[in-house]
């Protein structure tokens, strides 16, 4: 397997974003030009050579971390990621019935 590139996660959490609905960029600016956090979005964070998804959790730009609480190679992440997004989507399928 070719190695995972950050556009590759970007894609990936782009995706998630989508499926779930949540705001496509975790900071927004307000009409007086302040940044204020999108609440529900996620995005990578890198860190110590390593990456690792967050979900902005409240306006002040706290975060969760839904899938794993360290930051990992890409291709861990990655493949949790895709992991993740199967899971949402076979829980969709399912609510459907």
């Amino acid at each position: 397997m070719s190695s995972i590139t950050d556009k590759m996660l970007r894609l990936r959490v782009e995706w998630l974003n989508e499926l779930t609905n949540s705001p496509l960029e975790p900071y927004t600016r307000n009409e007086a030009g302040q940044l204020k956090a999108s609440i529900g979005n996620f995005h990578l964070s890198h860190a110590n050579g390593g990456v690792c998804l967050h979900r902005m959790h409240n306006e002040a730009g706290g975060v969760s971390t839904p899938i794993i609480s360290f930051h990992t190679t890409k291709l861990d992440l990655f493949d949790r990621i895709n992991a993740f997004t199967d899971g949402i989507m076979f829980a969709y399928e399912h609510m459907m019935k």
